[in-house]
């Protein structure tokens, strides 16, 4: 029995139904450097002008809110809903220095460490 792929539904590689509603979280990569974190978002298609990215609590925030389209007179309807994903920073992060780019269907986000989070581990001897 070979591996199926579903091209939606629960099984879906990148998507899930919210109800009625088809739901896709594009995929996101990152990547640690000494000195910053860099986040990958795979989004074609979307608008530069719909893209939010924000942080509050600790947590980035990367959101995208789709433009509702009338498309009765369409026999195939593309996908235009919207996506949230949230990323707990945990204290690493200085959040003031974060800068965000969306260029060829590629939203890149560069996140500089904070001062503590580039400290070598070390080791507590147990008395």
């Amino acid at each position: 029995m070979g591996y199926r792929t579903y091209a939606c539904g629960p099984r879906a590689p990148y998507g899930r139904f919210r109800g009625r509603r088809f739901s896709v979280t594009p995929p996101l990569n990152i990547e640690e450097t000494e000195t910053a974190y860099h986040l990958t978002v795979y989004a074609p298609v979307l608008r530069k002008e719909n893209i939010s990215v924000s942080t509050q609590s600790d947590v980035l925030y990367i959101r995208y809110k789709a433009e509702e389209k009338d498309t009765a007179q369409f026999i195939y309807k593309e996908y235009t809903g919207g996506f949230e994903r949230s990323i707990d920073l945990k204290g690493k992060v200085d959040t003031s220095g974060i800068e965000a780019s969306y260029e060829d269907g590629v939203l890149r986000i560069v996140l500089p460490k904070t001062s503590a989070a580039g400290r070598p581990s070390q080791d507590v001897p147990v008395a």
